[in-house]
């Protein structure tokens, strides 16, 4: 994935500065591809030398926190069991994130 310097360093910059960073599509747009496009965003984030666990929290807790949600974008007892479980460890390796193994959505196995 290609960034500019700039985007790259403004990026690295918010984050410096304690910006929470959430991961989006900037749907409706154009030309974009709802679920794909989505899986590249965290990686351009880390592209931008944000680290791996701030990279999977753009895309789950930190949208949650954002919009208020307190029963989901975390794993804890009592929350809804909406998960993703990946093929390679995300935080370890975030292009981990476009090889989704199995969906649970309300504690149930979807895919």
């Amino acid at each position: 994935m290609h960034l500019s310097k700039l985007v790259k360093s403004e990026l690295l910059r918010l984050h410096k500065a304690g910006a929470t960073i959430l991961a989006g599509n900037d749907t409706p747009n154009f030309g974009i591809n709802y679920g794909d496009d989505l899986h590249k965003e965290p990686l351009i984030y880390n592209e931008a030398r944000t680290s791996n666990p701030e990279v999977l929290k753009s895309a789950t807790g930190n949208p949650s926190g954002i919009f208020q949600l307190k029963d989901i974008g975390k794993i804890e007892v009592g929350l809804f069991a909406n998960m993703l479980l990946f093929e390679g460890n995300p935080l370890e390796y975030p292009t981990s994130l476009k090889r989704g193994k199995h969906i649970w959505k309300n504690g149930e196995i979807i895919k």
